[in-house]
C-alpha cells in the first residue's frame, strides 16, 4: 500500500482500483450476490475498505464468469447476471455517498468476457449503468485447452467469432457506450508442441501438447519469446496471418507454434480502438512486457494512442518485420474503416 501511495504522490493523475476476484478467486461470487443480505454485506465491506485505504479510487471486479465458464468448483446460477447488476447498482449508490463525504468520485470497473457465450450471461445492459469501464479480456480466444493451433487474440476473421472485432461489436450492439470499453491485449502467448508445418507455419494444425513456456507449460511471457525470436539460432520464425490480421511464431526445429503480438499488431488495435471512440487499452499483465525495449507492446500503444504516431511509423521503427505472410493480400488494415493500410 505504501508503494501505491508513493506512486500516486509522484503521479497525482494516477487512479488505482482495488481488484476483487480473478480466475482462481471467483468461487463465491454467485452465492454471495444471490441474496439481498449477501449483496448488502459485500458492498458494506467494500465501502469500509475504501474508507480505510484512501489510496484507492474505486474497485475492479474480476468475476470469471457469471453463469459459468470458469473453474468447475465455482458456484453458478442462471441468475448470476441479474444478481451481479443488482450488487453493482447497490455499490454505486453507496460509493456516491462515500464520494460526497470525501469529495471524490469512486470508479467501478469490471474485467469482462470477450467470448459470445460468456457475454450472453454477463447482462451487459444491466451492468452498464453502474460501470465506468468494461476491461474487455479480448484474448485467450484460443489456447492449449484445444488440440489445434490458433490465434489467442486475432483482430478479425475467426470462423466462430472469437476475435477482437466481433467482441467489441457485441458490446456496442448491446448498447454499451464505446467510451466505457477498454480494449484488452495480452503480454503473453499461447503455445503448442508437436505441430507440423502443414505449409502455413503450423497454423490450424493438430498438436500433441503444450509448448515449454516461461513458467507454465503453454504460456510464454512476451519478453521471453521475443528474446528467443531475436536469437537467429533459436529456430523461431515470424508469420502474419492476413485473414485474421494477427502475427504468430513457428519453430520448425522443435515443432512449436505460438500466438504472438508485435508493436505493429498492438498499434493497429490501438488506432482502431481510438477511431471507434473506445475508452482506452489495457494489458495483462505488465510484468510480461519487454519494458525499456524498442519492441515494448505497451509503449507501442502509448506511441499510437497518446502521442499519435502513425501505424506505418511504429512498424518502421520495429525490428519485428519481414514476416512470412499467409492468406489475404499482405496488407495490414485498420478495420472496419478505411483509416490506415500499409503494405508488408
Amino acid at each position: 500500500f505504501n508503494q501505491i501511495t508513493q506512486l500516486k504522490e509522484k503521479y497525482p493523475h494516477l487512479r488505482v482500483n482495488a481488484a476483487i476476484g480473478g480466475w482462481t478467486l471467483s468461487g463465491n461470487f454467485s452465492s454471495v450476490t444471490s441474496t439481498a443480505a449477501g449483496r448488502e454485506a459485500m458492498t458494506d465491506s467494500i465501502i469500509s475498505f475504501l474508507g480505510t485505504y484512501q489510496m484507492f479510487d474505486g474497485v475492479d471486479f474480476d468475476w470469471e464468469y457469471p453463469g459459468g465458464g470458469g473453474l468447475d468448483s465455482n458456484s453458478v446460477s442462471p441468475d448470476d447476471g441479474e444478481n451481479y447488476a443488482a450488487m453493482l447498482a447497490l455499490l454505486r449508490q453507496k460509493l456516491d455517498v462515500l464520494g460526497e463525504q470525501n469529495g471524490r468520485y469512486y470508479e467501478i470497473s469490471v474485467a469482462s468476457p470477450a467470448g459470445y457465450e460468456k457475454i450472453a450471461n454477463f447482462n451487459l445492459a444491466g451492468l452498464a449503468p453502474s460501470v465506468d469501464f468494461f476491461n474487455l479480456m479480448s484474448y485467450d480466444f484460443h489456447g492449449t485447452w484445444e488440440n489445434t493451433t490458433g490465434h489467442q487474440s486475432a483482430f478479425t476473421g475467426d470462423a466462430n467469432g472469437y476475435d477482437v472485432e466481433t467482441a467489441v461489436n457485441l458490446y456496442l450492439a448491446n448498447g454499451v457506450d464505446p467510451g466505457k470499453i477498454v480494449l484488452g491485449a495480452p503480454l503473453y502467448t499461447r503455445g503448442w508442441s508437436g505441430v507440423a508445418d502443414g505449409g502455413d507455419g503450423g497454423y490450424l494444425e493438430t498438436t500433441s501438447g503444450k509448448a515449454p513456456g516461461s513458467f507454465e507449460a503453454g504460456v510464454y511471457d512476451y519478453k521471453d519469446l521475443l528474446a528467443q525470436l531475436q536469437d537467429p539460432t533459436s529456430g523461431w520464425k515470424l508469420y502474419w496471418d492476413d485473414n485474421a490480421q494477427a502475427a504468430y511464431l513457428y519453430n520448425a526445429q522443435n515443432q512449436l507454434f505460438s500466438s504472438f503480438e508485435t508493436p505493429t499488431s498492438i498499434a493497429q488495435k490501438s488506432q482502431w480502438a481510438e477511431d471507434l471512440g473506445l475508452g482506452g487499452m489495457m494489458f495483462w499483465d505488465i510484468t510480461n512486457d519487454a519494458t525499456g525495449s524498442s519492441e515494448s507492446l505497451v509503449n507501442a500503444a502509448f506511441l499510437s494512442w497518446v502521442l499519435g504516431q502513425e501505424l506505418e511509423t511504429i512498424r518502421a521503427n520495429s525490428t519485428l518485420t519481414g514476416e512470412q505472410i499467409i492468406g489475404g493480400d499482405g496488407v495490414i488494415t485498420v478495420i472496419p474503416t478505411e483509416a490506415t493500410s500499409i503494405n508488408l
